[in-house]
């Protein structure tokens, strides 16, 4: 159930709204929304120790815009 309802869940969505990509119907994209996630702090604890978030653009002190 955990699988149905969550990652095969995402899958089957995704997979419908590129099917309507290309048939030329785009109205999904204005439900669209634009969330931040706040900066971890430098150490974390995880589950064996520290835990370093993998964010190149951010431990690069760069931005990521597309080249």
């Amino acid at each position: 159930k955990t699988v149905n309802d969550g990652a095969l869940a995402a899958a089957h969505t995704a997979l419908r709204q590129i099917d309507t990509l290309r048939h030329g119907r785009h109205d999904h994209l204005f439900n669209a929304e634009i969330s931040r996630i706040a900066q971890p702090s430098p150490q974390t604890l995880g589950m064996c120790g520290f835990l370093r978030a993998y964010d190149p653009p951010r431990r690069a002190a760069t931005t990521a815009e597309p080249k």
